[in-house]
């Protein structure tokens, strides 16, 4: 006698629980500046002038919230042995072209998020003739948070 063997097959449900995994992460604001290149000075008599713009890279993340600030220098940070003048640097100004556009500015507000060149010039004067040799002027260009 053949038997046969029919299997009982019982349906047992599978209880599946899915869930959410969440992440997050926070930008910081930020505005960088980085010089690309110095600028030069032309010095001659008592005339002191930009012969090369300085080039400055500035980025920022976050819009109207950065300021960006030109100081001219006080004085000459370096000069050679034989020069006892003072230079008076009557003007420090810069041109922005990127995410932010300006033409011979002393203050901009980056109105803009990105990436902007920057070129700055000086000019002022010495009170006596300057003597041969180099001389060299720190302008700070600063971005402030507004």
């Amino acid at each position: 006698m053949n038997r046969t063997w029919i299997g009982l097959c019982i349906s047992i449900p599978l209880f599946v629980q899915a869930e959410d995994v969440p992440f997050s992460g926070d930008v910081n604001s930020y505005c960088t500046i980085n010089v690309s290149s110095p600028g030069t000075l032309s010095v001659s008599g008592t005339s002191i002038s930009t012969q090369t713009d300085a080039i400055v890279s500035v980025q920022n993340n976050e819009a109207s919230a950065y300021e960006l600030n030109i100081i001219a220098p006080t004085d000459f940070s370096s000069t050679p042995a034989g020069y006892s003048g003072i230079g008076t640097f009557s003007q420090a100004v810069f041109d922005s072209s990127g995410s932010n556009i300006a033409t011979d500015v002393t203050q901009l507000t980056l109105a803009n998020i990105g990436d902007d060149t920057v070129s700055v010039s000086v000019e002022g004067t010495s009170d006596t003739v300057m003597t041969a040799g180099t001389y060299q002027a720190v302008a700070v260009l600063s971005c402030d948070a507004l």
